[in-house]
Order: C-alpha cells, then structure tokens, then sequence
C-alpha cells in the first residue's frame, strides 16, 4: 500500500531546489533537521539517490521517496489506519533507472514498480544440501549496467541475478569451498561497484579480506590485496565498507575500523589513514594498526575530496591528497546521536546526513523569503496566509511567490 504525506513546502525546500552551487566555493556546511510529515517518526537506515534525482530513503517502517516535493510512503506506519505491508526494515535497494526499485526482502528479492506500488517476488535459492530451510536473506543489492542485480548472502557469499532470464548464479569468494560454506568475514559481500572503464570487471567489497573483483566473462572471483606497509595490516585484513574506483586505477574505500584507504588496482597494494584515537599493536614483533577509526560510508564532495559518515561522532571531509580529516563542527549533529551512518551528496549540491536514524540536510545557500510589498497595499482580512503560486526568473534569479492574504 502506498501512503502519500501531504507536500511539503518551506524554506528547506526552497533552498533545495534552488541550490546548483559547488560546495569548494561555499562556506562550512550548516546542517539543518530534515523532518517533515510521516519522517519525524521514522527510524530511517539508508540513504540511495536515484538515477531520476528522487530521494530513496530505506527505515525500519518500509521505503521512502522524496522528489522535492511530495513524500511516498511505500509501507506500515500508522496501526492505527489498519495500514499493513509484506515489506519493513528495509535496509538497502538499487534502482534500475527503468522505473523499478529492487531490494531485500527476508528471502526474497522484490521488484517495485515506483508509479503503480505493485511488486513483482522472486525467491533467493538455498545454498545448503543438508538443510533447505536453513534461511541466510540478502543484502546490499546493485544493478549494473547491464541489468543484472548482485546481492549478498550474509555470510553465504553473493548471488547474481540474470533480472532478463530470472536466473540465479551463486558464488563464494573461496571457489574451493562447498556451497553452504559460511564465514563472517571470508564470505560476506558487502558492497558492490562496476568498473568504470572495464563493464565486464565488478568490484566486491569483502566485509572482512578486503577488496575482491569478478570477470563477468571467465565467471569468477580473484584477489590480489596485501597491505604496502606491514603496519597498515589489521588482526583481519580490512572490513571494507564501501568503494569508489577511478578511471587511474586507484580505488578509494571506507573500512569498519581501519579508516579510509587507498587500493592500487594494478599492484594490489593498499594503504589506509586512520582518523584520530588510532592506536597501534605490536603482533608477531610487527608494530600493526588495530584500530584506526569506523567510517560507515563515503561520498564524493570534489575531485580531491570526500565526506565521510563517522560512527559515534561527527562527519567529517577527507583530502585524498592530504591525507587529512576535517570535522564538520555543526551544533545540529549531536555527538551524542549514535552511528552516522550514512552520507550522500545530490544533483542540487545538498549535502544528506543520516545521523543517529535521523536525517539531516545542509545546502549550499539558506535564502529566505524576501517579502516585497505592493504598492497599494490592502487590509489583511485572515489572520493565516497561503502560498498558492510560485514562479521563477531567470533574468534575475528570484523566485516570485502569490501569497493569499498577504500584503506583498
């Protein structure tokens, strides 16, 4: 069942749709409470900018959308309305650019068509000989460019999803191993990126043994990560979290507890940057990094550098020339909110931080509505105003509101 909020209209707003600026010439970020309508009680895990500029946002009540204007809510929310859903918790989802946004499910991958609600099901096979109803769900999915949807199986590996054919192809990061072989972090897919020079090479973030890649032609997996410095190494090789591959070669990642890091495709070398608090062991008479700091998520501000979610403190902007980590001081994101844990940045410039299950949103420019009186001004007769139209001028780029029962 699809609920639809009421549209949302103010200053926010406003600033959202106007924003077209680059961020390198603004000031700090300024974040503000994004809240309206049915989101002031959601409890929101995800954030995915679609590839039609919607606003896709995964709670623990069902799927969001956001398009600037009117939100649709695609789930339970009031029990009180006798509203129900086969689908909540809803952590992640890919869009296909087609119309549909696919996502996890319990055992099942679900198809939504974003016009109609309606849903198309497909069960995720089983992977264990001795125990079909054994149930690992999936996880993480992404659509590459050629249609296929990659999802992971918890600790089981990752399945490929022909979406034309509505074949399953199942595989694990060891080809040595049974089917059912389970490892929490030898076996985790966690995240999943397509090469953008190469269609045919996918990147697979291991949760646990670092970077991996697939060739979708010879249909396997290979590996070639080890640390350029003994002392980058961790008591597992890294819990990669999220990825972003270049063009050069060079693949910039978050990790759950090592920082960021740099990985050079070619070599196989990687290199991580601790944020502060790092602190080091000494394991097998090798001085290693055990801690280095939890980044749940990235996203690209500029060519030299990212934002970057940091659990259980503030975001913060990584120089990848640097090295450096600058923190967003901003009395809106308590430190007290536990787990940012998510961050994007969209097609208008606006900046979207995911904080403690609470969303947050910092534009480029805060404009306020200017008030411009008539001439012959006349008596306001109501007590309330309301907007009722509102145009934009290119000449002068303004935007011109008609407010009922206003004096200008």
């Amino acid at each position: 069942m699809i609920i639809r909020d009421v549209k949302y209209f103010s200053l926010l707003l406003l600033a959202t749709i106007e924003c077209m600026c680059v961020f390198s010439q603004q000031p700090p970020l300024r974040f503000k409470m994004f809240e309206p309508g049915l989101l002031k009680w959601a409890d929101i895990r995800s954030i995915t900018l679609a590839k039609s500029g919607k606003l896709w946002l995964g709670t623990a009540q069902g799927l969001v959308s956001f398009d600037g204007n009117d939100i649709t809510y695609m789930s339970q929310f009031n029990k009180a309305e006798n509203i129900t859903t086969d689908y909540q918790h809803i952590e992640s989802f890919a869009d296909d650019g087609l119309g549909h946004i696919w996502f996890a499910a319990g055992d099942n991958i679900v198809k939504l068509e974003i016009i109609t609600g309606q849903t198309f099901t497909k069960a995720l096979p089983y992977y264990d000989s001795t125990n079909t109803s054994k149930r690992y769900g999936g996880h993480n999915p992404y659509m590459d460019g050629e249609g296929n949807l990659w999802v992971g199986l918890g600790r089981n590996g990752f399945v490929l999803y022909d979406t034309a054919r509505q074949k399953f192809e199942h595989y694990n990061f060891d080809i040595t191993r049974p089917g059912d072989w389970r490892d929490r972090y030898h076996n985790t897919a966690f995240y999943f990126m397509e090469d953008p020079s190469n269609r045919n090479i996918v990147w697979i973030a291991c949760y646990g043994s670092g970077i991996y890649w697939f060739d979708k032609n010879k249909k396997k997996v290979f590996k070639n990560f080890h640390a350029a410095n003994k002392k980058d190494s961790c008591w597992i090789n890294t819990k990669v979290t999220m990825l972003d591959a270049g063009k050069d070669g060079t693949i910039w990642y978050s990790t759950w507890g090592n920082g960021m890091g740099e990985y050079n495709a070619k070599t196989g070398s990687y290199k991580v940057y601790a944020t502060e608090g790092a602190f080091f062991g000494i394991e097998n008479g090798i001085r290693q990094l055990f801690f280095g700091g939890i980044i749940p998520s990235f996203c690209k501000k500029s060519d030299e550098e990212y934002y970057v979610a940091r659990k259980d403190t503030l975001p913060a902007v990584f120089n990848k020339v640097t090295k450096k980590y600058t923190y967003v001081h901003d009395a809106m994101l308590d430190k007290t909110l536990p787990q940012a844990t998510d961050m994007k940045t969209d097609t208008r410039g606006n900046t979207w931080c995911l904080k403690g299950g609470r969303l947050f949103i910092s534009s480029p420019k805060y404009r306020m509505f200017k008030d411009i009186p008539f001439k012959n001004r006349y008596p306001v007769s109501r007590d309330g105003v309301e907007l009722r139209d509102i145009i934009w001028d290119s000449v002068n780029h303004i935007y011109y509101a008609a407010v009922q029962f206003s004096q200008g």
